[in-house]
């Protein structure tokens, strides 16, 4: 079956993180065109169709991009460019989550507007597929990232600029639709772009250091380049060696990433009025990004060494997202922009810190899956289908921050604030105490062969 390798990568643990970032992608549609987000621009409340354009943008922009990342793994594994077939194997598994896409939308639409529109949407839904699987690719250019990520605030705000260009012109748009995902496509087979992926942690610690620009940068102290094996064999030596394996050797590449991530989410959680929002994505954030020893690289390192490295990684990536949130929250808040309400009542009653607050504390259920484990294709099959488990360790985590600031609200009331802070340091040290120990007891008995 040439689409094996992309099915079994969706039983991998990485996978997980598909089900609530889809699920999300395949409701925004629906609350867009709710008439309370649909008056704020140009949408048409209670269009149907309108929410299946949204579709063919949203969802398959961010599927493109999840199944992008469950792959790159296997795609940067130490000479996977010479394996038979690999890449074409993966793409066919692409095409086929693509086409599915496509067809199921097509045929909603046909059902609601006739069949003269069925071939724009599917070409439409394959290029945003094709699009969210590019930025996912770790050689894609980055100024390209961020460009065509800001771009996308666009169509995936007001789907219906794509809709009218598809309408005025369906067939030079679905033409160029497909042409420029044949373009992606190519780019995607090629050899040398396979070979560059692996890479990729080496070429973009080079390209950080070397070159005139690069030169003007370091003698400014700016530029940082690897200074080699941990010498001595201290914790922060092996820290920064996980480091640069998961970002290299650009300083800003990583607080630039959560700066991202805390700016969408703290947006958002004020556009909808809801500061829990912030912090239930910080949630999600964690589960698929930060420091993780990935098993490409060979660590000559103590098992119990090894779990406090990833201990402190995973402490780090928790308290740079919550930090920073809980920073900018409050001046995003300060701004008094337009807001919209979905659901009477929404704005909870924790204000907006204590929901972050109490999401850092249950960090650790979210970040266990991704810490403990690779995706070396010889290991998928001992974790059977922890995409499941892992969603429930989402949907665990949820739970547990509302119980949680339910208890704390109740304390603070009943006995005092002073009792309630102390209940939730109490709380986070016990958290993090038995994250540690369960990381502990994990690698001393794991194979990491």
């Amino acid at each position: 079956m040439k689409a094996r390798p992309l099915l079994r990568l969706m039983w991998s643990p990485q996978a997980g993180f598909l089900v609530l970032p889809l699920a999300l992608a395949a409701a925004w549609p629906a609350v867009r065109n709710h008439p309370a987000v649909a008056g704020l621009a140009a949408g048409s409340p209670g269009d149907l169709s309108s929410v299946v354009w949204g579709e063919a943008v949203s969802f398959a922009v961010v599927a493109g991009f999840l199944t992008g990342l469950i792959t790159r793994d296997l795609l940067q594994a130490p000479f996977a460019f010479i394996v038979p077939s690999l890449r074409n194997r993966i793409l066919t598994g692409k095409a086929i989550a693509a086409a599915l896409i496509a067809v199921v939308l097509a045929f909603r639409l046909a059902d609601l507007s006739g069949l003269a529109m069925s071939p724009a949407i599917a070409a439409c839904t394959l290029l945003f597929f094709s699009i969210g699987a590019a930025l996912s690719d770790p050689v894609f250019p980055r100024s390209l990232v961020w460009i065509i990520g800001a771009l996308l605030v666009i169509p995936v705000w007001e789907p219906g600029h794509v809709r009218r260009f598809f309408e005025f012109a369906p067939m030079i748009g679905s033409v160029a639709a497909i042409t420029a995902t044949a373009v992606l496509v190519r780019r995607e087979l090629d050899p040398d772009t396979a070979r560059e992926r692996t890479m990729h942690p080496m070429q973009r610690g080079k390209t950080s250091v070397d070159g005139p620009v690069a030169s003007t940068w370091r003698a400014m102290g700016l530029a940082r380049a690897w200074s080699g094996y941990p010498r001595t064999g201290r914790l922060w030596e092996w820290v920064r060696a996980m480091h640069y394996e998961n970002f290299g050797a650009r300083r800003f590449l990583w607080i630039t990433s959560v700066l991202w991530a805390v700016g969408l989410n703290c947006g958002t959680a004020y556009a909808l009025k809801n500061p829990s929002f912030a912090a239930v994505m910080g949630l999600m954030n964690l589960c698929m990004g930060g420091h993780r020893i990935t098993g490409r690289w060979a660590y000559p390192i103590a098992r119990e060494r090894r779990a406090l490295v990833l201990w402190l990684g995973s402490l780090v990536d928790s308290v740079a997202y919550f930090a920073l949130a809980a920073l900018i929250l409050p001046l995003i808040y300060a701004l008094h922009l337009p807001q919209v309400i979905l659901i009477k009542g929404m704005t909870p009653r924790y204000g907006l810190l204590a929901p972050l607050a109490i999401a850092f504390i249950t960090a650790p259920v979210v970040q266990w899956p991704r810490v403990t484990s690779n995706l070396a294709p010889a290991q998928m099959s001992r974790f059977g289908p922890l995409w499941l488990r892992v969603s429930l360790r989402c949907l665990a985590a949820v739970a547990i921050t509302t119980f949680t600031l339910e208890s704390l609200y109740v304390v603070r009331h009943v006995v005092s604030m002073t009792a309630a802070v102390a209940t939730a340091a109490g709380l986070a040290i016990a958290f993090q105490r038995y994250y540690w120990i369960n990381l502990k007891h994990h690698f001393a008995g794991s194979d990491l062969a």
